[in-house]
């Protein structure tokens, strides 16, 4: 029985989202491909930033997708360093497929690769009728 089962039962209308908890849950119990790693920071108030280490790649080898509240970013690694033989190899040149779910309001900003670093900014947008609104005693 999962956790979220409990919680189903007090949160009324929450069905989609307890549903989606529930997916995620599984699918990281599922897997465990950390690869690449990754970061997401948190700047202020309403940015974000997700950083991918990807060390190996080129800027043309990535690519960034926004579908349904669902971040994919892609590496499709086509370097074959086959120049001479390996003593040791740990650089991991892989292709790889990261998702991120955003919330509602997430919009995603601009993206910049440095140093081996693809980073994505994001920014959380609440629209007006959503924000806290003080309500005056009469």
């Amino acid at each position: 029985m999962s956790v979220f089962h409990n919680i189903n039962r007090y949160a009324i209308g929450f069905d989609h989202l307890m549903d989606h908890l529930v997916s995620l849950h599984s699918n990281n119990n599922l897997t465990t491909n950390e690869y690449p790693p990754y970061d997401i920071i948190k700047e202020g108030e309403s940015n974000y930033k997700i950083e991918l280490a990807v060390a190996g790649f080129k800027k043309d080898e990535l690519s960034i997708q926004l579908k349904d509240n669902t971040l994919t970013i892609k590496g499709e690694s086509n370097s074959k360093n086959s120049n001479g033989d390996y003593l040791h190899k740990n650089i991991a040149r892989r292709s790889f497929s990261k998702n991120f779910t955003l919330a509602e309001n997430i919009e995603v900003g601009d993206a910049e690769f440095e140093d081996g670093v693809l980073g994505v900014s994001l920014t959380h947008n609440i629209p007006e009728e959503q924000r806290p609104k003080e309500i005056s005693i009469h």
